[in-house]
């Protein structure tokens, strides 16, 4: 008797999937310069829960972490059969300072790049990485530039950026 065909891997949720396209989207920018490297290895882009610098949780400094935020989601009833959805997704340049008070170019390039790249783009990346589920807009939310108490307590730049991405999505029926 033939084995039955496995069972297709149960599909990811779109929001895991946006975190998952943004962070290979910022390694193919090929970001240079903070902590001196050149570009910053794809390795150092991560996805977590939160943003952190724990080197337990793997992290490596400098680093970008694409990561949940304590944000809902954001809804907009549609007149048709779908929903639009904002998923937010927090993007975190971390980076070691050791209470450099001069401001860094390379740092905030990074945060600007990132801004362009995303803020009223639909990057392919992005729209593949959700497909079939049609992406509809990207838009970057004002985040602080720096976390000062990070800076002052643990000798660390932190800056962030809010990426929400919009798709439309079919209502579910019985």
């Amino acid at each position: 008797m033939p084995t039955p065909p496995a069972p297709p891997p149960p599909p990811a949720s779109i929001h895991l999937q946006l975190l998952t396209a943004i962070a290979e989207a910022i390694q193919d920018l090929l970001l240079s310069g903070v902590g001196g490297v050149s570009p910053l290895p794809p390795a150092q882009v991560y996805v977590k829960k939160l943003p952190t610098d724990r080197a337990s949780a793997g992290i490596l400094l400098p680093a970008i972490v694409v990561s949940l935020v304590p944000l809902p989601e954001k809804f907009a009833t549609v007149m048709n059969a779908a929903d639009d959805y904002g998923y937010p997704c927090l993007v975190t340049i971390i980076a070691a300072n050791n209470q450099d008070l001069s401001v860094s170019d390379d740092e905030l390039l990074w945060r600007q790049t990132i801004r362009n790249y995303f803020h009223n783009q639909k990057p392919k990346r992005i729209k593949d990485a959700i497909s079939p589920v049609p992406l509809g807009k990207i838009l970057v939310e004002p985040y602080p530039i720096l976390d000062l108490n990070l800076f002052q307590q643990q000798n660390l730049f932190v800056s962030s950026l809010l990426v929400r991405c919009w798709t439309r999505e079919v209502r579910v029926r019985d």
